[in-house]
């Protein structure tokens, strides 16, 4: 249960940062600066390092990658693709302090955000599956 609760917290923290910092960077690109953005830099990376820690509790529990990347992933990665004003009222509605705008819809419109759900999503279930005893050579002589 921990790690359900573990990974419902994670995974937007790690997805708010990747979009944060990658929005930071992609202004920093648009002014044609030749050095990047450090807080950018460092919310990329520890946004990344949130989410592979997520993944990583996949070992503890499946419920940690799964619960995340189905509710914070492959959900509003559907959304956004199929009614992409739904995503964009739900951002307009939140507090402008979590900067949730251009990088999350560019996210979201890209399919990244998707594809980050999946990823979280396959890792819970070959964690899930190798627990209870599944292997690839089974059946095989």
């Amino acid at each position: 249960m921990l790690a359900a609760l573990a990974g419902l917290v994670l995974t937007p923290a790690g997805l708010w940062a990747l979009t944060y910092g990658g929005s930071r960077q992609f202004a920093r690109m648009a002014e044609n600066s030749q050095s990047a953005d450090g807080q950018g830099v460092a919310l990329i990376a520890g946004g990344a390092v949130l989410l592979l820690a997520v993944a990583l509790l996949g070992v503890v529990s499946a419920a940690a990658p799964l619960t995340g990347g189905l509710l914070w992933g492959v959900v509003p990665g559907l959304l956004g693709l199929v009614s992409p004003g739904t995503v964009y009222d739900a951002l307009g509605a939140l507090p402008r302090w979590l900067e949730l705008g251009v990088g999350t819809l560019t996210w979201v419109s890209l399919g990244a955000v998707l594809a980050v759900g999946t990823l979280l999503t396959g890792g819970g279930l070959a964690c899930g599956l190798v627990r209870r005893g599944f292997s690839p050579d089974d059946g095989e002589a």
